[in-house]
């Protein structure tokens, strides 16, 4: 699936809540709460937001994680799966060691399943110690939600 980092608009498949974690990472991005990131575009956000993704995963395997959860990187309109159902995806065979896989421009979730909803600057915050995903979602800066379209948020 296509994202903004490969030149495409908004796929229009946003969940309800991403405005509402949108505005929380703009507010702490100007009070400063949460620390700036550098603007990138094309490519070289694609491939940065890409291993941010795969420190995400790492955290995540660190932590027992179990299932699978859909991770939208806001910014980017970038939908990518964790999960530690086997995939054969032709994967290096270092990847098959890890017992989670990240799976970048994947569809997004299905009714019932898990997805957690994140911005770049975020995720940067998270992946490099200064919050926890929980103190993130407690500040608003990141959603971890079922989609339930009955209920939005």
């Amino acid at each position: 699936m296509a994202c903004i980092y490969d030149g495409l608009g908004v796929s229009g498949d946003r969940d309800p809540a991403v405005p509402l974690v949108e505005m929380g990472t703009r507010i702490a991005l100007a009070d400063g709460s949460l620390p700036a990131i550098e603007p990138l575009s094309g490519q070289a956000a694609l491939e940065r937001s890409k291993y941010w993704l795969s420190q995400l995963r790492s955290q995540f395997e660190q932590q027992g994680f179990t299932g699978t959860v859909a991770v939208y990187v806001i910014d980017g309109d970038l939908w990518s799966t964790i999960s530690d159902a086997p995939v054969n995806n032709g994967q290096d065979l270092l990847s098959q060691t890890q017992r989670l896989q990240l799976m970048t421009h994947t569809r997004p979730p299905e009714q019932g399943e898990r997805m957690l909803l994140i911005n770049e600057a975020t995720l940067s915050a998270v992946i490099h110690g200064a919050m926890s995903l929980e103190q993130a979602q407690k500040a608003g800066l990141a959603r971890l939600k079922i989609k339930n379209p009955k209920i939005p948020y």
